[in-house]
């Protein structure tokens, strides 16, 4: 029966190389099908003790490999790389290559490994210094698409100026590395250089944006989607290396692309949040994102309260006086949601993805929604966004408890289980639909008037009923930094914030139909 060395020698070099199967299981992993490494001598009898050495070698690794799931590296095709980027490259190879070295060295080599291994080293030598006077870059083509795929996330092409330029100086970055792999062999101290200043790439840095923020799949995907738009207007910029100008630049070409100022602002805000990241890791010092303006958008209307007419057309239409509950408005939530947001100023996908559990009861002050980002799939705009608000007398007086009760043996259920989630995994999406069409029915047709302005109108009672600012930033979730360095929105005392919401009315309206009991 035939011996499987896994030996493969390429001509006309006549270098031998390791090639093995990756097993299915873990090609999405490892993004190749093949291991295909240069055992770098041309002798058979010292490429048959290399090949077992790297068997062995790769096995441990594959173990260690389906014992974690590491971040995919997007793999980009290229056409250029700039001479920074090839001088990147070319840097971290050489580190990657010489801490491979140190690990055989810190785990202790045999008098006969450090024979094979000193063998190995003078026999490439010899080759890799006849190639670079040759400028033969054949040699180390093999080596350097492993690397350009598995390390860099770069496809390129092979008949273009940058890859041969990059060919030639990973040429001689492969002469320097065995270089300094014979002086260690010699005992000569060769120090690992460093490269983690200055290199970091944007899926790493959305890597670890994502893992600090707990961010959604869908939100992610966004944030991915505008750091490749940004890499595909400036190919090779690195996170360090990105600055203001870079982003102007970029904006621009949106502009003239004919992207929506809103849609350019929505992705100005998630390269500041993710630069902001950078700041806060110390690989930057300031945010090349910050000032950085979206254009004017001449169609953009700002949110405004609901009058009271509004109010009173809207509360007396056939869902609040009839008992209509249609399946758009998710049912009981189709009452619920627009009472809820008047009496506490919530934003819609906060009160949309409340459970049972988050409204709590505090002896003797009684019930508040606790909003938080606690529960499975919930999340909340900013920290400050994190609260506790008590529940209005007037939501009392409607049944708001009563409805609570059938729940009460369900604490981890939704509140509002008739609500469907929307394509992104919104709670709130499809009934932000309905409700925009509801609105239209009972006569409120000004565009700029939406769910939100719930929440506008009830910054403003708080303000007419003389509600401090501070307590006023407390119960809507707006960051205030006297708040915020006592307290944190979500342990602000209980009582004032009790004492303030019943001060909270809104003139001209009323909403005695509603009572639940009607002599109260």
């Amino acid at each position: 029966m035939k011996t499987q060395t896994n030996l493969v020698r390429r001509k006309p070099s006549g270098v031998y190389y390791f090639r093995a199967r990756v097993p299915a299981q873990l090609v999405p992993l490892l993004r190749k099908k093949v291991i295909f490494d240069s055992l770098k001598t041309k002798d058979k009898a010292i490429a048959v003790a290399a090949a077992s050495r790297r068997r062995n070698e790769l096995q441990q690794e594959l173990r260690r490999v389906q014992s974690i799931v590491p971040d995919r590296l997007t793999v980009q095709e290229r056409l250029f790389l700039s001479n920074e980027e090839i001088n990147a490259i070319c840097e971290r190879y050489l580190a990657h290559t010489l801490e491979r070295d140190d690990s055989y060295r810190f785990e202790g080599m045999s008098e006969a490994s450090s024979e094979l291994h000193q063998d190995i080293l003078e026999s490439w030598s010899g080759i890799i210094s006849s190639a670079v006077a040759r400028g033969d870059t054949s040699v180390v083509t093999t080596e350097l698409e492993s690397y350009l795929n598995a390390h860099v996330g770069i496809q390129l092409d092979q008949n273009t100026p940058s890859y041969k330029k990059l060919a030639f100086e990973f040429l001689k970055t492969e002469a320097a590395a065995t270089r300094d792999r014979l002086a260690r062999q010699r005992g000569e101290h060769v120090k690992t250089p460093s490269i983690s200043v200055g290199r970091s790439t944007f899926d790493v840095l959305i890597a670890k944006w994502a893992t600090l923020r707990a961010a959604k799949p869908v939100t992610r995907k966004a944030f991915q989607a505008t750091f490749d738009e940004l890499a595909s207007i400036h190919p090779g910029l690195y996170v360090e290396t990105t600055t203001k100008a870079h982003l102007l630049v970029w904006r621009d070409r949106l502009i003239d692309a004919k992207q929506a100022p809103g849609t350019i602002d929505k992705k100005l805000s998630y390269l500041r949040a993710a630069f902001s990241v950078a700041v806060d890791e110390d690989w930057v010092t300031t945010n090349p994102a910050r000032g950085v303006q979206a254009p004017a958008g001449p169609d953009k209307k700002a949110r405004v309260p609901f009058s009271v007419d509004d109010l009173k057309n809207l509360f007396n239409s056939k869902v609040f006086a009839m008992g209509a509950r249609p399946k758009g408005g998710g049912g009981e939530a189709a009452y619920w949601l627009p009472l809820l947001a008047l009496y506490t100023g919530a934003r819609l996908e906060e009160l949309a993805q409340l459970r049972v559990g988050d409204v709590v009861h505090s002896k003797p002050l009684g019930w508040y929604l606790d909003i938080s980002d606690t529960g499975e799939d919930a999340s909340v705009k900013t920290d400050s966004s994190r609260r506790r608000v008590p529940l209005h007398g007037e939501l009392k007086r409607f049944g708001f408890l009563e409805y609570l009760e059938q729940f009460k043996e369900t604490p981890a259920v939704f509140l509002f289980p008739g609500l469907v989630p929307d394509t992104k995994g919104n709670r709130s999406g499809n009934y932000s639909k309905w409700f925009g069409r509801y609105r239209k029915q009972v006569g409120i047709r000004d565009k700029r008037k939406v769910f939100h302005s719930f929440r506008h109108g009830f910054i403003d009672a708080c303000r007419d009923c003389s509600v401090s600012s501070e307590i006023r930033d407390v119960l809507v979730g707006h960051a205030n930094q006297a708040v915020s360095a006592e307290y944190g929105s979500d342990k602000y005392p209980l009582k004032p914030l009790f004492a303030a919401i019943e001060q909270v009315q809104f003139a001209g309206l009323t909403l005695t139909h509603l009572y639940r009991d009607k002599a109260a």
